[in-house]
């Protein structure tokens, strides 16, 4: 699905697109309102596109459907059904194999993707789910009132609200995304108060605010920026037991390579040796045939 682009939109449809010629191929039909969001997941079983939409439903979608699908323009092959309003934001989970989906009914659902069943729904939003993310062992969800919450994975119940914690204002939450990991992931958030905030995805302290570059967070407090210093430091301990250690690695390959080109050089020379003394035997035994049959044959003349 890489070499895709999706997009749906007012007209209840959803258009796949070939990026280098700047058209669309196919479209996919089925949805009664406007589709809201996208998410398209490659699985043990092949690649499906899901889709929520204002009739409160998610769509999954196969992205290369078969000639009869095709003609049939219904490339659905299933619909999830149970929340009371649209569905605004979609992620999946997948160590659970599950999807989370995000609602204006202020719920979050959460599907098996096996069974194909709600198997929660999560209330402690109180406003539309705007956002979700899905960061190592945890979910991130977003709502249009600015609350942040945090959610564990193995029990579905909320960790943390890091707008309450942090004292973010609270206005809508557009948007929740992680970075690339290094040692932990950074992830950034932003909403309509027109504010970009970056969280340390592992203690919680917010880490960087856009009103405030290069500066110490008005409301980081002192000790969350001990606990900012302590992550930085193992950080460095890290990044330095990292390097010591493919130092070792890299000192032993060579050490290896080096010793694998000894023995090898060694065989070659036996080998060179052996060959050697073969033709020199063969030579010798070569002159003594010779000899005794040229003896025997001055013998026998007599």
């Amino acid at each position: 699905m890489e070499d895709r682009i999706y997009t749906g939109g007012r007209d209840w449809k959803i258009y796949q697109w070939i990026p280098e010629m700047y058209c669309y191929e196919r479209q996919f039909a089925g949805h009664g309102n406007t589709v809201r969001c996208l998410c398209p997941y490659t699985g043990s079983t092949g690649a499906v596109l899901f889709t929520g939409s204002d009739d409160g439903t998610v769509k999954a979608w196969n992205p290369y459907p078969s000639v009869k699908q095709s003609k049939e323009n219904n490339p659905c092959v299933h619909t999830f059904v149970g929340h009371t309003r649209g569905v605004l934001s979609l992620e999946i989970v997948a160590p659970n194999n599950q999807l989370w989906s995000g609602g204006e009914d202020t719920t979050i659902r959460v599907w098996d993707l096996q069974t194909l069943n709600c198997v929660a729904v999560l209330e402690d939003h109180n406003s539309p789910i705007a956002c979700l993310s899905v960061v190592e062992h945890r979910v991130w969800s977003g709502d249009k009132h600015g609350r942040i919450l945090l959610w564990d994975l193995r029990t579905l119940s909320p960790l943390q609200e890091l707008s309450r914690q942090m004292q973010v204002e609270h206005r809508s939450v557009f948007a929740i995304r992680k970075m690339v990991q290094a040692v932990v992931w950074k992830v950034w958030t932003t909403g309509s108060a027109g504010h970009i905030h970056c969280w340390n995805a592992e203690s919680m302290p917010l880490i960087f605010d856009s009103d405030t570059p290069g500066e110490m967070l008005p409301h980081t407090g002192e000790e969350n920026m001990r606990a900012l210093e302590v992550d930085n430091e193992a950080l460095r301990k890290e990044v330095a037991r990292l390097t010591t250690q493919l130092e070792k690695e890299s000192a032993h390959a060579m050490s290896d390579k080096f010793n694998e080109m000894q023995n090898q050089q060694l065989i070659m020379d036996t080998n060179e040796g052996f060959k050697t003394a073969t033709s020199r035997n063969a030579a010798i035994r070569g002159c003594w045939e010779w000899w005794q049959h040229r003896t025997w044959n001055s013998v026998a003349v007599y």
